[in-house]
């Protein structure tokens, strides 16, 4: 519904600052309170990690695009 915050949680890491801007906007858009969408190369420098390892607790689902060649 129009003007209420989704009861959701997202997560997501993207290196390409444009993809990683049109991502910010959306949720801003769509109303994902809870975003929380961060710029870098997921592979080579993640950024969600708690004590040094890969923070995937507490997941419902993790998806991932596999790149397929380095820029």
């Amino acid at each position: 519904m129009i003007g209420e915050f989704v009861n959701c949680t997202l997560k997501g890491q993207e290196k390409n600052l444009g993809t990683w801007a049109i991502c910010k906007l959306n949720m801003i858009v769509h109303n994902f309170q809870g975003s929380d969408i961060r710029k870098g190369d997921t592979l080579g420098s993640p950024k969600h990690v708690t004590n040094g390892e890969l923070d995937t607790q507490n997941h419902q689902k993790i998806a991932t695009i596999p790149t397929t060649k380095s820029r």
